[in-house]
């Protein structure tokens, strides 16, 4: 199995939250954006809270969780939406 490495970018409160601007993470070949935000929502659990207030873009263009990953990508993730941290 042959891996890829993609470079993430976290944007806004984003940034605070996981406490990064940017990290590089090893993807198997036909990993999604998904399997990158699940990795990342286990290692930051206050980040999966925010699941439906985050999007997703890759080089700068908005897309779906679903779409593939490749070793040329550079992941952005940030929030659609302000973020509450109040219940």
């Amino acid at each position: 199995m042959n891996g890829m490495r993609v470079r993430v970018l976290f944007f806004g409160q984003l940034k605070d939250i996981v406490g990064l601007e940017q990290d590089e993470a090893e993807l198997s070949d036909g990993a999604r954006v998904e399997d990158l935000f699940e990795r990342y929502g286990r290692r930051f659990p206050k980040l999966a809270e925010f699941r439906p207030s985050i999007a997703a873009s890759v080089m700068e263009r908005p897309c779906s969780r679903s779409c593939s990953a490749n070793s040329t990508m550079r992941i952005e993730f940030f929030a659609e939406r302000p973020i509450s941290r109040e219940c």
